[in-house]
């Protein structure tokens, strides 16, 4: 389910049949607001090159309390309009305070309207569905871009499912969520539970119960190109699978699950940047159970007994000019919550 919010009081958005049923009601329901979380990749395995030049892979995947915030307001105007900034959000919270250093350059120049995988998403939605409505979008970035946390993918299925809302459109989210697939490989994970395993290209999901897990996150002052480190990737040999993980995340401590961590695409993309291997070293030496790089990067994460101790480590880390730094807890919910705006 999604969750419909309005003031600090939440209501479930059941999908019943083809059409959710709103549980809540607003001054201005015309306007929603979406919360769409940053994910981590807990275990990540390239299975193989597929004919069609991209990679089967298998992951496991939970979104976590870092937000981007997408305002969707619907109109007759037939036109997609999107402004987008960064918000303080974890920029604030990332940077130690009275200092001056290179955390600054952890949020990269934000892409174009055009270009913004939000305004793709919501055209191809138009298309496919021959809606006549417009919209205007305002986007509160958090996420940094180039990082392995999928803030692109996750601010387009906001995007999408808030369209689906507002445009009164009545798509189930497994349409949604195959629409999605056509856009991104893990468009479709926003679309499930806060965990999931997912496999062929990522747009084949089987959510899973998380636990709830501590993490620090390192963002260094750089990014990679997802293309340029599958590129230098070769697939498994032998293939490791998800099954230890997904068990220890069911039934074990959180010192097994942190020693099941895993990642293919870390070792090429610290052959592409020295900034993979400060960030580990850097994690490790706060007193992380195990650390590992989400995605394709360069963003890294450690694993922290407590939210005390992954606090204290984080307060630690922003007085090393590692980058961005900042605390955070795996979502046991829904990824896209709405809330109303009054």
């Amino acid at each position: 389910m999604l969750t419909v919010t309005s003031a600090s009081v939440q209501f479930p958005l059941v999908w019943k049949g083809q059409r959710p049923l709103i549980l809540n009601t607003t001054t201005d329901d015309s306007i929603v607001r979406v919360l769409a979380p940053a994910k981590l990749n807990l275990f990540l395995e390239v299975v193989g090159k597929r004919a069609d030049g991209f990679h089967d892979i298998e992951t496991l995947i939970t979104a976590i309390d870092v937000f981007d915030i997408l305002e969707f307001e619907p109109n007759n105007s037939g036109e997609i309009e999107l402004s987008c900034r960064w918000s303080p959000g974890w920029r604030a919270r990332s940077r130690a305070p009275n200092r001056d250093d290179d955390s600054e350059q952890v949020w990269s120049r934000l892409p174009s309207s055009r270009d913004n995988l939000v305004t793709k998403a919501l055209q191809r939605l138009r298309d496919e569905s021959g809606t006549a409505y417009g919209a205007a979008i305002r986007l509160h970035k958090s996420i940094p871009s180039e990082a392995g946390l999928g803030g692109a993918s996750s601010d387009a299925a906001a995007a999408m499912s808030a369209a689906n809302h507002a445009w009164q459109l009545g798509w189930s989210k497994a349409r949604l969520a195959q629409l999605a697939s056509e856009l991104g490989s893990d468009l479709p994970f926003f679309f499930e539970s806060g965990a999931a395993v997912c496999t062929g290209r990522g747009e084949n999901t089987r959510p899973i119960r998380m636990r709830r897990l501590h993490f620090v996150l390192v963002k260094p002052p750089t990014g990679l190109s997802t293309a340029a480190v599958y590129r230098a990737c070769r697939p498994g040999d032998p293939v490791r699978s998800v099954g230890d993980l997904a068990q220890a995340i069911a039934n074990e401590s959180t010192p097994r699950i942190a020693d099941l961590l895993f990642n293919r695409l870390e070792a090429p993309s610290a052959g592409l940047t020295p900034w993979i291997e400060r960030a580990r070293e850097a994690l490790s030496a706060s007193g992380s159970l195990a650390s590992r790089m989400t995605g394709s990067g360069t963003c890294c994460f450690g694993v922290y007994r407590s939210a005390r101790h992954a606090k204290r480590a984080a307060a630690w880390l922003r007085q090393r000019k590692v980058g961005g730094v900042c605390a955070a807890t795996s979502c046991g919910w829904h990824a896209n919550q709405f809330e109303g705006v009054a």
